[in-house]
């Protein structure tokens, strides 16, 4: 849908997506991005901060998993950084 309204509207689509399956499913949809150029920003939700890292937690993956893929790609520690650095990903597209 995200896709769809970027290329109706001329503006950028968002799509959010929990983490683990329902982010790296997003994969699936933002490499063809990559070629076609609509823009899109996806915002994904993380695992607990304890718990990143630990191999049984797949929800720690997703972001090494897009960064080849996306122009614009972090991963934060903390809610509060989401308010500094979200209005760089919509000027990156």
């Amino acid at each position: 849908m995200a896709d769809g309204y970027a290329r109706a509207s001329g503006g950028v689509g968002v799509a959010m997506a929990t983490s683990a399956r329902a982010a790296t499913n997003m994969v699936t949809e933002l490499r063809p991005r990559c070629s076609i150029l609509a823009p899109v920003v996806c915002i994904t939700g993380q695992v607990v901060s304890k718990f990143v890292g630990f191999g049984r937690i797949s929800g720690d993956r997703h972001h090494g998993i897009t960064m080849p893929i996306t122009k614009h790609n972090v991963a934060y520690a903390r809610a509060e950084e989401l308010l500094r650095t979200v209005p760089e990903a919509f000027f990156d597209c």
